[in-house]
């Protein structure tokens, strides 16, 4: 088993840890198996991997189910192929998670694009300064997306495109941007990320009030025509 697969099994059986219900903990490792059999080709980078497992209760409370009363218990059953579709079309997990996250940012006071992310330190070289942040994952399919996704949050494309990655401010608040591209296809991800400046290595009330701000204003940009 490659060290991507362990990772994958690693972050299910924790996730299933909060299933007490035998039935409901092997419905639930069915339930993950098959979105990610229909998701193999985008959970291939740790990353894509954290973000899936991130808004899984999320993706699983949008899954259309049933249950039964057996002598046993509870039966469920989830009707996961009607995502197939969506999550076979998706060209990324940020693709795939955007509807759900979208569909909830209108409905919570939470951060509808950010979440809070956690590099896994047993993975991260020892000379790493990456710490706990807040992070927000924009898929695009090409230039003139990337190019809209900019202009509606302010970046600047052409230093984008020279730099690869800078500091910069969205709504006043500073955000540090980067972004990723395929060579051929020219799909790809905007990637925001909030930092508290003064306790850059984790997250704080500050670093939760500032992604509040910028999603707010991103609620707004992306509600515009």
């Amino acid at each position: 088993m490659g060290k991507i697969e362990e990772f994958k099994n690693h972050l299910k059986n924790e996730f299933l840890l909060s299933y007490k219900s035998s039935e409901l903990y092997h419905e639930m490792n069915s339930v993950i198996n098959e979105l990610m059999g229909y998701l193999v080709d985008l959970l291939n980078d740790k990353k894509e991997i954290e973000l899936f497992f991130k808004y899984l209760p999320l993706i699983i409370s949008e899954i259309p189910h049933e249950s039964e009363e057996t002598p046993l218990g509870h039966v469920h059953y989830y009707s996961v192929s009607t995502l197939e579709m969506s999550a076979k079309h998706a060209v990324s997990i940020s693709d795939f998670l955007n509807p759900f996250i979208e569909e909830r940012s209108k409905t919570s006071d939470t951060p509808g694009y950010f979440y809070e992310y956690y590099p896994q330190k047993d993975n991260q070289p020892s000379h790493s300064g990456e710490g706990a942040k807040y992070m927000a994952v924009f898929a695009y399919k090409g230039i003139d997306e990337l190019k809209k996704l900019c202009c509606k949050t302010g970046i600047n494309y052409d230093k984008l495109k020279k730099e690869s990655c800078f500091h910069t401010e969205i709504n006043n608040i500073p955000v540090f941007v980067s972004y990723s591209s395929d060579e051929f296809s020219k799909k790809g991800n905007l990637e925001l990320h909030i930092i508290d400046p003064d306790e850059p290595y984790m997250i704080t009330e500050k670093s939760r009030n500032m992604a509040n701000s910028v999603d707010s204003f991103l609620k707004i940009v992306f509600a515009k025509k």
